[in-house]
């Protein structure tokens, strides 16, 4: 109930900042420790992203663990103007274990091949991941966010998800 009662908070927080316009300035070269993982966040006016256009697209879920796991976190989605997507998530979950990482995956609403977005990174060595994804795809045809715990073994096939979410679209 607790787990509930706070992603809901969260998410309530989210959706109270809309109709605003985005401000960016990315920092791709900070060391791992001190990288910042920039969320598209709304200011004053319509989102835009900088060298991206507007938002035409957003959608937003709260991550948690499934049965047996730990979790909670927040997924976003973003489709701009120049065809662009990003997507941000940030999950409190335990470390993984040497020889293993976090991957997430973008899971479509109606039938077809789920998409990899990365591995999720936790610069700070604690519970905090974190994980930007930007690229020139369409991700409006996805409706969940699922994170599976990989081994390192250059094995391609994703494992059961420890957590996941599911994008909801808002107007902004």
């Amino acid at each position: 109930m607790k787990r509930i009662l706070l992603s809901l908070s969260c998410l309530l927080l989210l959706v109270a900042c809309r109709n605003n316009s985005l401000r960016v300035s990315p920092r791709e070269d900070a060391p791992i420790g001190n990288q910042v993982i920039q969320q598209v966040l709304p200011g004053q006016g319509p989102v835009e992203a900088p060298g991206h256009g507007k938002e035409l697209w957003f959608a937003i879920g709260a991550m948690t663990g499934v049965p047996g796991v730990n979790a909670n976190g927040v997924a976003q989605g973003h489709y701009l103007e120049d065809g662009t997507s990003i997507v941000t998530i940030q999950l409190n979950v335990e470390q993984a274990p040497e020889g293993s990482y976090y991957e997430a995956w973008l899971v479509p609403s109606a039938e077809g091949e789920r998409m990899s977005i990365g591995h999720l990174r936790t610069p700070f060595g604690d519970v905090r991941h974190q994980l930007k994804f930007i690229e020139e795809t369409d991700i409006r045809g996805f409706a969940a966010v699922r994170v599976t715990k990989e081994l390192d073994d250059g094995n391609p096939a994703a494992s059961p998800p420890v957590a996941e979410g599911f994008l909801k679209v808002r107007e902004r």
